[in-house]
């Protein structure tokens, strides 16, 4: 059925909340008026039907970074099966995510910060497996920019999960590039389509959903309101726009809720998350080499030959910029080492890979190759001869072997 649907779940994934106390001025020079309260908003939430709601500090230069923040977490704390809290960016990062922050907002236009000054924030985004909420940069003169500037971020994060506000569309309650991003950023799987003030919601009909649905799947899409931006607008006027979306049922489901909870796993189910490796994973990792792997993994790889260079292995391991864990729930579960360089010849070489053998059979190995495969264009592999279970996940997909009658190493290539 395609139409209007009375009830069905709502989670909002586009929401400011602060207060003028906030602001470090008078407030003359802010373009938009976003203050909202988060217990008047929390019962604006139950009016409407909104089950939960993404939400995040006045994202302006003009607005206390540190007292924004620190507002959301309080909503949270109060409201934590109503409000999924996002944080902007700043040098607290770390410690925000520690405190409960579900994902970081950055807002390319009103926030004095530059893709190429947070790279270490972004990086701290990808291993945690948190949202990136991004609000793009706007030229009217170069309709590419907002896709530059996502590419730009997946070129330092290529594992982020970034979520596209407004669909980076051009000006307000217009559809302008929306559908030229959709069609250049569809390779990009980690990539979401927020759908907030693409239209005007009340003579919007919500045909450009219908459309990116075509074009990425209804799985990549997030409806979000951008309350409380146009104050002539009801916080129902936004869902009532939601539903009557032209989609069948099922897809208009997941823009509505079902998306949003997978993408933050709401449903509270096993979790797998890859990320760089830093010196506190060193005696996890040796007591899983020596005492949890078999004979057999021990020799695919190459545990004697590593343990004479240790010193040298475990510096890789410190720094994490080659060296990567597998975490089922917080439990290391999958190591993987692979040099590379993506600012040159893009080409990744696998060195090292294993999986717990209490979890293999689980879509680990799977996961832990799409990793590195997000990151580089090309990749390398060797793989001990004998070593059916890597021959057999490396030919899945689309590795050619270059001397597969090797009686000790083959060598491997994806292009």
């Amino acid at each position: 059925m395609v139409g209007y649907v009375k009830c069905m779940q709502i989670i909002d994934s586009h929401v400011h909340l602060g207060v003028h106390s906030h602001c470090e001025t008078d407030g003359n020079n802010l373009p938009f008026d976003l203050y909202n309260g988060e217990s008047v908003f929390v019962k604006t939430m139950d009016a409407v039907g909104v089950e939960r709601a993404i939400v995040f500090p006045i994202t302006h230069r003009e607005f206390n970074v540190v007292r924004s923040n620190e507002y959301i977490l309080d909503a949270y704390r109060k409201h934590p099966d109503k409000l999924i809290p996002f944080c902007r960016i700043d040098e607290n990062l770390k410690n925000n995510l520690e405190q409960g922050f579900k994902g970081a907002k950055l807002h390319l236009v009103y926030e004095d910060l530059k893709i190429k000054d947070i790279h270490t924030a972004l990086k701290l985004l990808e291993d945690r497996n948190v949202p990136l909420l991004l609000h793009a940069n706007f030229d009217k003169d170069n309709p590419k920019l907002k896709v530059q500037q996502v590419k730009e971020i997946l070129s330092v994060v290529p594992n982020l999960f970034l979520i596209l506000a407004h669909c980076g569309r051009g000006r307000p309650n217009t559809t302008q590039h929306v559908i030229e991003n959709a069609t250049v950023l569809k390779k990009y799987d980690r990539v979401y389509f927020e759908t907030s003030t693409m239209e005007y919601p009340l003579t919007g009909n919500g045909e450009i959903v219908k459309q990116l649905c075509n074009i990425l799947g209804s799985e990549r899409i997030l409806f979000g309101s951008d309350y409380p931006y146009q104050k002539d607008l009801e916080y129902a006027n936004h869902i009532a726009w939601l539903k009557k979306i032209p989609l069948s049922e099922s897809d208009l489901q997941k823009v509505a809720c079902g998306n949003a909870y997978r993408l933050f796993n709401l449903e509270k189910e096993e979790r797998i998350i890859i990320r760089r490796t830093n010196g506190n994973d060193i005696p996890l990792l040796f007591d899983i080499f020596f005492n949890e792997l078999s004979k057999q993994d021990k020799k695919y790889l190459a545990l004697s030959t590593k343990l004479k260079y240790r010193e040298h292995w475990e510096k890789h391991i410190i720094t994490g910029n080659s060296v990567f864990v597998t975490t089922l729930n917080g439990k290391i579960v999958g190591y993987m080492r692979c040099f590379g360089d993506r600012k040159n010849d893009n080409k990744g070489d696998l060195w090292d890979f294993v999986v717990h053998p209490d979890c293999r059979g689980k879509g680990i190995a799977t996961q832990m190759l799409q990793y590195l495969h997000r990151k580089f264009s090309e990749m390398f592999a060797k793989t001990d001869a004998h070593n059916v279970p890597m021959k057999s996940l490396l030919t899945k997909f689309g590795y050619t072997p270059d001397n597969p009658e090797s009686p000790r190493v083959i060598k491997w290539n994806k292009k």
